[in-house]
């Protein structure tokens, strides 16, 4: 029985096993002849692959796009030089499911004439007296109130510890702010989600996602517009944070493949992997963008660089951010890790959750942080997580399906 990409299901396909939600809620049974309305809301739910019955069963079964040998290759060259600094691991099966993923994704753009532009590289303007900050602390505080958060974010934090708060009084603090109200709502209602009913109000949202859940989110929406309104000359924010935003993604889905509970975290945690570049951009610009091109001439990991030309890496950057703002350890600890997850004596979840996640987003190149290939990754943090290979291609497609609606919703040009 054949596994579909539900972007390859047409109306009149005969649904091979039933479609349920996260919970293990049924939303359409096994049987069903889908119609245009089933597609719309398989979308709308963040369902990326389903089960057919195939021509054996008289199910009309839409073929997939041929793919020349040719354009496979070609496909193949493409998707090998993104792993180049992986190149002694490919015999791994992660990088094995990996590489055929992405592979063939290059080989169907060239087919059906889709091909993806080169992500645009990050521009710098031109800055007279750089700053040398001595230390990733002292980059962060030169930079001020630049990488401050919006009270109305701080104001949450504190009503949701206190002891004595309620559910209402965190929904009242978010109404206080009609766009970070109305870009939550946003996101509960997209493919994000996938609820079957609409969510009306701040406060069903607190009941239905939770308080911390939702706290994760106002975090996440609050950092994107506090550097869009500065660096918009400095840096191409918008594949920054079309890549931040599908990283955040793929670690939230890797989050639910594990069964963990609160994968919002897991989503801040790789929408956030990589924001301490932003500082540095900021603050020197023309030594950030030198170290970017450097490590692109010479085939060397970006973080190598950053450490000879600073003294730190925008991973310990983001650290210090991160603490300014108060946020967890566990925040902490993924963003300063997320290139080196065995820097701990313990192998940490999280931290492995958003190593893996930037490998799988560097790859599948929707979107640009800095690195023109993928980062050297450490297969132990894969193994550590335990998860299938073969569920590759879901965490991926769901993603993608994500990160348009989040791309929308977040104010971020996807051209």
């Amino acid at each position: 029985m054949p596994r579909m990409s539900r972007r390859d299901v047409t109306a009149g396909m005969v649904l091979g096993r039933d479609v349920t939600n996260p919970r293990g809620q049924l939303l359409i049974p096994e049987g069903t002849v889908l119609t245009e309305k089933h597609i719309s809301a398989l979308q709308l739910w963040g369902i990326t692959l389903l089960h057919i019955r195939g021509p054996e069963d008289d199910a009309s079964v839409k073929p997939a796009v041929p793919v020349s040998k040719e354009a496979l290759e070609r496909g193949k060259e493409r998707a090998t030089a993104i792993f180049l600094l992986n190149r002694d691991q490919l015999p791994h099966p992660f990088f094995e499911a990996l590489l055929s993923h992405v592979a063939n994704r290059f080989a169907r753009e060239e087919m059906t004439q889709r091909k993806e532009e080169a992500p645009v590289p990050v521009e710098v303007v031109s800055v007279v007296g750089e700053p040398r900050a001595r230390t990733a602390a002292e980059m962060v505080k030169a930079v001020g109130t630049l990488g401050s958060l919006p009270m109305v974010y701080h104001e949450l934090i504190q009503v949701v510890n206190h002891p004595l708060s309620s559910a209402t009084d965190v929904a009242n603090v978010i109404s206080k702010d009609v766009g970070l109200t109305a870009r939550l709502l946003r996101i509960v209602n997209s493919a994000f989600y996938g609820f079957p009913g609409r969510v009306e109000t701040v406060s069903r949202a607190t009941t239905i996602v939770g308080t911390n859940e939702l706290c994760e989110l106002a975090l996440a929406t609050s950092v994107t517009s506090v550097f869009d309104r500065s660096l918009r000359g400095v840096v191409n924010m918008s594949q920054f944070w079309l890549h931040s935003l599908f990283c955040g993604s793929v670690a939230r889905m890797l989050g639910k493949f594990r069964g963990g509970a609160n994968t919002e975290r897991c989503f801040v945690m790789g929408l956030l992997h990589d924001v301490g570049r932003l500082v540095m951009f900021s603050e020197a610009p023309r030594r950030a963008r030198a170290t970017l091109d450097t490590a692109a001439e010479s085939g060397r990991p970006v973080c190598d660089v950053e450490k000879e030309m600073f003294g730190f890496t925008h991973a310990d950057v983001g650290e210090a951010l991160l603490k300014s703002w108060n946020l967890p350890s566990s925040h902490r600890e993924a963003v300063r890790r997320h290139h080196g997850p065995l820097s701990s004596r313990d192998l940490n979840v999280d931290v492995c959750i958003a190593h893996v996640a930037e490998m799988i987003a560097n790859a599948v190149c929707i979107g640009r942080s800095g690195d023109r290939a993928a980062p050297p990754m450490f297969v132990e943090a894969w193994d550590h997580l335990n998860l299938n290979p073969d569920d590759l291609q879901t965490v991926i497609e769901e993603g993608e399906t994500h990160v348009r609606d989040l791309a929308s919703i977040f104010g971020v040009d996807e051209s």
